[in-house]
C-alpha cells in the first residue's frame, strides 16, 4: 500500500453516490487506505459507497475488500462487501478482540469513486439472551448465599 491523497468529497448530486448527511472519505486513485483508531474498539460500523465501474471503465459488480486488524497489525478477518451502487450500504463488525485498524480496498475509485462515511466505533453489547443468563446466574448465587447463611 503506497501513499496517496485522501480527501472528503461532497455526496449526492455534484459529488458522487446517493445523498448523505456528510462528506465521503475517498482518494484520487484506486481506493486502498487504512483507517487507524486512536482508541481500541471491538465494534466498528460505517456507511459505504461503491461504484459499478472497474479500472478500465467497463461495468462491473461493485465490491470492496475490508480487512480488520487487531493490536500489532494482526489480521483478524477479511470480508468482501457489496451492495447496489444506487444506495448507501453499511458495513459493521463486532470482534472478540480489540480492533486497531481497518483497510478499505476497491477498484475503479478514480473513475466513479467509492468511499466510506459516518464511521462509528464502540463496545460490543451482549445479546439479550446473554444478559438474561447473567442475571439468572446472579439470582442463583444470591439464593445459594441466603441458603448457606440460614
Amino acid at each position: 500500500m503506497d501513499t496517496q491523497e485522501l480527501f472528503v468529497t461532497p455526496p449526492g448530486p455534484g459529488g458522487f453516490g446517493p445523498g448523505s448527511s456528510n462528506g465521503i472519505l475517498t482518494d484520487n486513485r484506486e481506493d486502498d487506505y487504512r483507517m487507524d483508531f486512536g482508541t481500541l474498539t471491538r465494534a466498528v460500523g460505517f456507511d459505504t459507497y461503491l461504484n459499478a465501474v472497474d479500472g478500465t471503465g467497463a461495468a462491473a459488480a461493485p465490491e470492496a475488500t475490508i480487512q480488520i486488524f487487531g493490536v500489532g497489525g494482526v489480521l483478524i478477518d477479511t470480508f468482501i462487501h457489496t451492495h447496489d451502487p444506487a444506495t448507501v450500504g453499511f458495513f459493521g463488525v463486532i470482534a472478540d478482540e480489540n480492533i486497531e485498524s481497518i483497510r478499505w480496498t476497491t477498484t475503479g475509485g478514480n473513475l466513479v469513486n467509492t468511499g466510506v462515511d459516518n464511521i462509528l466505533q464502540g463496545d460490543a453489547i451482549p445479546a439479550p439472551g446473554s444478559i438474561a443468563l447473567f442475571l439468572f446466574g446472579l439470582a442463583a448465587l444470591g439464593a445459594a448465599r441466603r441458603k448457606r447463611s440460614a
